[in-house]
């Protein structure tokens, strides 16, 4: 068992490292380059940490984005071949072709690339040299022990954030498959939200009509009995950024068998936008499949008019219920479970539906993630969320229903076969 991820939260040091988070986010503000150059700072000492430092960095840069990784090394390590490298065990192994934009450079030739480049900080602690003063602004945290989900969602973000000046084309791209979907599920009157909690293993009680839109999320597609079950997904989403989008072995089991059911059953695949160039350039094979949806402030049901949903911290609220809403009157929910009060994780999720042997990989590609996380405080807000998002619905004109027990109150009161 992690202690990282299920011990007792220190909130005196959680706080502390909040406070900080903000201090440095306040003070760099912003600073607006056109360069595609990234530049990893500080120099790298080992060969450890030369192998951790391109495949997360990699990873977060495709070589499709157009964009640069430069490493400075000390002195003789700038010559390492990819072959003398042995890459940590709970990070993804990219081919070698995936790390041909990784550039080793000597320390003694950082500074001309730091003047020009956005500054990836892989260690907090460099914010105090000198060097960094006047480039606060170009800097980007990714120690993944500075605070919370800084760094994983900084290192998702990157290709977007940084090199976004394709924005308009991107969202385009996603309202014209977006208006696919829509037109390809016109007329369905039921849609089926299947989450992975433990009542999702009690699928086969229920029958599904043949019109029915279908709606998975996350680690589901491993289950292949099930998908063969329903007959295939018409929709899948996911949105998370360690386990969905990090650089962990974890990760990387989820995409695989990801593309594999948007492959096998040509199901549409919804993102949020600002993770679409990553999958773009990643994944080109999806690209008659794959959705950026934008955020919008206020509770949503997106339409081509109106594209795009409130974003929440849950798969469910955030892409599941408003795309299933878009299609369908009736909606139906299996496996949203909740949680206990004594529980010490976010929730119990089914094992047929969760990497159980990797999670140890996530824990350790992102320990600050899951160390200053309070999971009472994130399931208080679901459940106030949901409830407001259902209600919000149903004054549209959608009846929301869910087919097993739950431990959440919005989802209690409207329990029913």
């Amino acid at each position: 068992m992690s202690n990282v991820a299920y011990g007792k939260r220190k909130k005196w040091a959680i706080t502390f490292r909040k406070v900080l988070n903000y201090a440095y986010t306040r003070l760099k503000g912003k600073k607006s380059i056109t360069s595609h150059t990234f530049i990893a700072y500080p120099a790298i000492q080992t060969k450890e940490e030369l192998a951790e430092a391109i495949l997360r960095l990699a990873w977060a840069v495709p070589k499709a984005s157009e964009g640069e990784v430069i490493i400075p090394c000390k002195q003789g390590l700038e010559n390492t071949s990819l072959e003398h490298l042995a890459f940590p065990p709970y990070l993804e192994a990219l081919p070698k072709d995936e790390l041909a934009h990784v550039r080793l450079i000597a320390s003694t030739e950082m500074n001309g690339e730091l003047a020009k480049s956005h500054v990836l900080l892989l260690k907090a602690s460099t914010l105090l040299n000198p060097k960094l003063w006047f480039r606060w602004g170009r800097t980007v945290m990714l120690d993944p022990y500075w605070y919370s989900t800084t760094e994983s969602i900084h290192l998702h973000r990157l290709v977007h954030d940084k090199l976004g000046q394709h924005t308009d084309q991107y969202k385009s791209f996603s309202l014209n498959n977006f208006n696919r979907l829509l037109q390809t599920h016109q007329g369905k009157q039921k849609a089926y939200c299947f989450v992975t909690g433990p009542s999702f293993d009690r699928y086969e009680e229920f029958t599904y009509e043949p019109d029915a839109f279908k709606v998975i999320c996350n680690s589901i597609v491993k289950n292949d009995a099930f998908l063969e079950y329903i007959g295939g997904p018409d929709l899948l989403v996911f949105a998370d950024p360690v386990f969905h989008f990090g650089p962990s072995a974890y990760a990387a089991a989820f995409r695989k068998e990801m593309l594999k059911v948007a492959e096998k059953y040509g199901c549409f695949v919804v993102v949020p936008d600002h993770t679409l160039p990553l999958m773009k350039g990643h994944f080109p094979q999806l690209k008659d499949q794959l959705i950026g949806m934008p955020h919008f402030p206020t509770y949503n049901i997106p339409s081509a008019a109106s594209f795009g949903v409130r974003g929440s911290g849950n798969i469910l609220t955030w892409l599941m219920l408003p795309l299933a809403s878009a299609v369908a009157k009736e909606v139906c929910i299996i496996g949203a479970d909740g949680r206990k009060k004594e529980e010490k994780y976010f929730w119990k999720h089914s094992k047929s539906a969760q990497f159980d042997d990797l999670m140890q990989a996530a824990f350790d590609a992102h320990p600050s993630f899951f160390r200053d996380r309070d999971y009472a405080d994130y399931y208080d807000e679901h459940c106030q969320f949901l409830e407001e998002l259902l209600q919000y619905g149903e004054a549209e004109g959608v009846q929301y229903r869910s087919l097993t027990e739950s431990y959440i109150p919005a989802l209690v009161k409207r329990h029913g076969s």
